[in-house]
């Protein structure tokens, strides 16, 4: 079966490192210790330069939950498009409602400031790690549809029978398996 190995990592070091590795792509942050924020343009420049390999961005303003504020959300949708011009393949990112649910109508801005950036070229990433079920990962879905997401990453707690379900009535991509292959676990 073929795979396609991306690699998470917050420096240039680490993205040479995970490229000795056998890294197919690499997912960008800084922070990792605390879970990872953005990164700033001149590293994703940096390791775009430096190891030519596909990067996707990730985009989140802070450390914490993943409920942002309007200025918060402001700034997510502008570093979208930054982050884009400064050379990202790809933007991985999500926004929760208090209640934990993916929030789609903060999310639309977003997306839309990274296709107006890139077009079609840019990978977006709608990043959940497990929403409460599979009926309302479905629903999120097909509302991201007309955005053109290359991958729902872990829109469910990951079974066999949710990711089917979910893979049966949307047309997005699934990507699973953080939450099953983990140095955390």
């Amino acid at each position: 079966m073929p795979y396609t190995l991306e690699v998470c990592v917050d420096s240039t070091a680490s993205a040479l490192a995970a490229q000795r590795g056998g890294a197919d792509r690499l997912e960008l942050c800084a922070d990792l210790i605390v879970g990872g924020t953005t990164p700033s343009l001149a590293l994703v420049r940096q390791v775009k330069e430096t190891t030519g390999l596909p990067v996707r961005a990730l985009l989140r303003p802070r450390f914490g939950d993943f409920c942002y504020d309007r200025w918060e959300l402001a700034q997510m949708k502008e570093s979208a498009a930054a982050l884009v011009a400064a050379g990202a393949d790809g933007i991985v990112t999500g926004v929760l409602t208090p209640d934990g649910a993916l929030d789609a109508e903060a999310l639309r801005p977003i997306y839309e400031a990274a296709r107006e950036a890139a077009g079609d070229d840019v990978d977006i990433i709608m990043e959940n790690h497990s929403y409460p079920d599979a009926l309302g990962a479905v629903q999120l879905a097909k509302l991201a549809e007309k955005y053109n997401i290359m991958a729902f990453e872990e829109p469910n707690t990951p079974t066999t029978q949710t990711v089917e379900y979910i893979a049966k009535y949307s047309s997005v991509p699934i990507a699973n398996g953080q939450r099953l292959y983990s140095r955390w676990k």
